[in-house]
């Protein structure tokens, strides 16, 4: 399954991952935008509590691999 280069399509893209794998699963937020710099989708995770930020590049949406959305999702950086 393939998901829209679109703020709609990275979030529908981050639930069927997180749905994949129960492990992952917490709020999230999708950026409004794009990252200018490097044209990744950035992803919230915990935003009310820790913040972490995953970075989702096009190949990971658009041929939704979700198990690489998966793996983004784990390793997400603090925002600090």
């Amino acid at each position: 399954m393939s998901y829209n280069w679109t703020h709609d399509g990275v979030a529908r893209a981050v639930e069927d991952a997180m749905r994949d794998y129960p492990d992952l699963l917490e709020r999230f937020d999708v950026a409004d935008a794009r990252d200018t710099r490097d044209y990744s989708w950035h992803v919230e995770l915990d935003p009310l509590g820790n913040r972490r930020i995953a970075r989702l590049t096009w190949e990971m949406v658009e041929y939704g691999r979700l198990d690489a959305i998966a793996e983004q999702l784990r390793e997400a950086a603090p925002d600090w």
